[in-house]
């Protein structure tokens, strides 16, 4: 660490960078899906999908 000082303190840089990018992306992700779960609630079977089959009557 002491022989290349600059290449040093670019790494570390660079760590601290993804670290807090990370961090940022997760608190970003987390406070859109707390505000989709507070705009459409938090009902029972609200991610669920209801398909009915109907049969054609036309023949």
């Amino acid at each position: 660490m002491g022989q290349n000082r600059h290449r040093t303190i670019l790494t570390m840089l660079g760590i601290c960078i993804s670290v807090f990018s990370i961090v940022i992306f997760y608190t970003l992700g987390e406070s859109i899906n707390a505000s989709i779960r507070q705009t459409y609630g938090s009902r029972e079977g609200h991610n669920m999908v209801f398909v009915e089959a109907v049969q054609n009557q036309d023949s």
